[in-house]
């Protein structure tokens, strides 16, 4: 979406106090594309800095929006943060999955490390998306 807080106004509207949100956004970095410079794809390494990008999502063309946790964080100031943490931190994304087939083994040792990784404050928010669950304040 093109403006986050608008879609924020209306989740609190609608929602009851004292219920849950749970978001999953897109930072505007991503540990697996900043590598991508060492391959020399600049271009997808600095992708997110814009804060949207046209992709293609099964053949179709799409807008893509990128949001710092802060974003959300900022707009329900009063309201509880109960988790967050990072999606492909250290696991690949599904795009880049087909470099591990026939690597499980690989893929189950980074399931555990970003499990124990993924909710810690200076890596919450840098994986390819960000989980951010709140609790909307009782009045």
């Amino acid at each position: 979406t093109p403006d986050l807080p608008a879609v924020l106004d209306q989740v609190d509207r609608v929602l009851v106090p004292g219920g849950m949100a749970c978001l999953v956004v897109m930072p505007p970095g991503s540990w697996w594309e900043h590598l991508s410079w060492l391959k020399g794809n600049v271009r997808m390494a600095r992708r997110r800095r814009k804060g949207m990008i046209l992709s293609q999502v099964e053949g179709k063309e799409m807008t893509t929006w990128y949001y710092p946790s802060s974003t959300v964080r900022r707009h329900w100031k009063d309201w509880v943060i109960l988790e967050e943490h990072a999606l492909c931190l250290v696991v690949p994304p599904e795009h880049m999955r087909k470099r591990f087939l026939g690597r499980e083994r690989i893929l189950r040792w980074l399931e555990r490390v970003e499990r124990s990784l993924s909710g810690w404050p200076i890596f919450r928010t840098m994986g390819d998306y960000f989980v951010i669950i709140m609790q909307k304040p009782i009045d």
